[in-house]
């Protein structure tokens, strides 16, 4: 890989936190940290989100809490609708955003998921798109590589690509942030508010040993606003 071409992808790396989820052989309790199953945060005040479609108490599936500063950090809680399951859009699920969030605000009286309790172990690497996503989402990049050889550009892309990351955490479905790992076709919708390409937000292999999966084993993607709206879609793969 050339030096103009380490600086292409130095320029749009992005970092994203892979994981694995290890269940957790304790009582499921409300908390404020990463997890999946188990007990949701949700306030005193409120009460579980309805479907959009089927009007029916959505389960809980898992919670992350996302530092944003040294003062300040967030935590959104992801419901879903296994019975209606849905594979798009911005119906079926629902994201609740807390800043800051305090187990004195807490109910402890949160209903339990029937999705294995189990905490989330990161791990931090960076991360740069497949050749069909990156046309889409930076095509000059593509192009230069196009350019090199218009007949092997994509396999000289990947080359490239698994020189520098250094890593080959090619094959993994479940992290925070970086580019999605698409089975088919890569799609990034367009947020209902302002009508800009959603970034996407954190990507979900199915569990089948954790009781939860989704539709026919496949890989959940949650897009949002790129302008820090608490707007979401999904897409179900």
């Amino acid at each position: 890989m050339d030096a103009y071409a380490y600086d292409l992808l130095e320029k749009i790396k992005k970092p994203k936190l892979t994981f694995d989820l290890m269940p957790l052989d304790k009582k499921p309790e409300v908390t404020v940290l990463s997890h999946i199953g188990g007990k949701p945060y949700i306030e005193k005040h409120e009460h579980p989100p309805l479907c959009h479609c089927c009007k029916q108490k959505m389960p809980f599936v898992f919670q992350l809490n996302v530092p944003s500063s040294d003062k300040e950090c967030v935590l959104y809680v992801f419901y879903y609708c296994f019975h209606c399951n849905k594979i798009e859009g911005n119906k079926g699920f629902s994201v609740l955003k807390y800043k800051n969030p305090s187990l004195e605000k807490a109910n402890p009286l949160a209903e339990t998921s029937k999705v294995t309790y189990s905490h989330f172990e990161f791990e931090f690497y960076w991360s740069l798109p497949n050749w069909e996503a990156l046309t889409i989402l930076h095509p000059e990049v593509a192009n230069y590589f196009f350019e090199q050889d218009k007949e092997e550009f994509d396999i000289i892309y990947e080359e490239s690509k698994e020189d520098f990351l250094d890593s080959l955490n090619f094959d993994t479905f479940s992290f925070y942030g970086g580019y999605p790992n698409f089975l088919n076709k890569p799609v990034f919708p367009s947020c209902d508010c302002c009508k800009e390409t959603m970034k996407p937000w954190i990507q979900v292999d199915s569990y089948d040993e954790l009781s939860f999966h989704w539709k026919n084993l496949g890989v959940l993607h949650v897009f949002q606003c790129t302008n820090g709206n608490d707007n979401f879609k999904i897409l179900i793969e």
